[in-house]
């Protein structure tokens, strides 16, 4: 309704940072492209290769994943491990399991993106706490989106609007403490806009 909480009726301006949610997804798969342009990944390598996960090890079918299937939802995970199972495959509440051979069906899942974040970060010499800062260099500092940012800084704590349920201010907050692929990325309207513009352009990335 214009404001960034309803309570403080402050309204919206310029500077208002939003969580992006899965919005967070296309930005990451840039921030991927760009590394294999570079070399650093190959879309059909599997992951496995870069950096076992010890999360999925007990399923060798998981060695099939490659950065490809990551980045069109058919790793086989489900969209996050805390989602029950089919009560037939006898899967614990919270353990990662496959739902199915991966490349062989689509299945939307942010676990695949938690992975493939992790060998990024691996490649790099990096960790989930610090990979931002790559993703700044790599990304952010060329597109010029100034304020979009994975993991949380002073100005976006500033700037950050309230999010709402039912009409009322909500205590959830996505966690902004290390980077999260799938639902971390904090933007500012103008900044998310920059990013479409560059990547319906084709900047910064090779034609192949």
């Amino acid at each position: 309704f214009g404001v960034t909480n309803v309570d403080t009726r402050v309204t919206l301006n310029e500077q208002s940072i939003f969580e992006t949610a899965s919005l967070s997804k296309p930005v990451f798969a840039y921030f991927v492209m760009k590394l294999i342009d570079k070399g650093i990944l190959n879309l059909d390598t599997p992951l496995y290769k870069y950096m076992p996960y010890p999360d999925i090890e007990k399923d060798e079918r998981y060695k099939a994943i490659t950065t490809r299937m990551v980045l069109s939802h058919q790793t086989g995970f489900p969209n996050w491990r805390n989602e029950m199972a089919d009560s037939s495959l006898h899967i614990k509440r919270g353990d990662l399991y496959l739902k199915f051979a991966p490349g062989t069906k689509y299945s939307y899942s942010g676990e695949g993106y938690v992975y493939l974040a992790k060998v990024v970060a691996h490649l790099n010499n990096r960790t989930l706490q610090n990979l931002d800062t790559l993703f700044q260099q790599e990304v952010a500092v060329p597109l010029k989106i100034q304020h979009a940012s994975y993991t949380g800084n002073t100005y976006i704590s500033q700037h950050k609007v309230s999010g709402h349920e039912n009409g009322k201010v909500s205590t959830k907050q996505e966690d902004s403490t290390f980077f999260g692929p799938a639902s971390s990325l904090h933007s500012d309207a103008q900044s998310y806009a920059q990013f479409l513009i560059a990547m319906m352009s084709g900047k910064g990335l090779s034609k192949k």
